[in-house]
């Protein structure tokens, strides 16, 4: 479980921003901030894809959309 509640308050706000981690880091932190928050699958999901650097976000949307589980959008990018 994660001790910074910085970044936690940030996933809660939709404010933990991809920015120049790769995706499977970004992916990893986003679930380390779900474990705490505990969001439904569905808004995971969506939180994740929202939150993403722009040009992996457009990837995303261009070829999987939001029919794929995270997991295997993950794996596929």
């Amino acid at each position: 479980i994660i001790n910074n509640t910085d970044e936690i308050e940030k996933f809660r706000c939709g404010l933990l921003l991809q920015g120049e981690d790769s995706i499977t880091e970004y992916y990893s932190e986003v679930k380390r901030c779900n474990d705490v928050v505990k969001l439904c699958k569905d808004h995971l999901k969506n939180v994740f894809i929202n939150e993403l650097a722009p040009e992996n976000k457009n990837s995303v949307l261009i070829k999987f959309g939001y029919n794929l589980p995270l997991g295997i959008t993950v794996e596929m990018l």
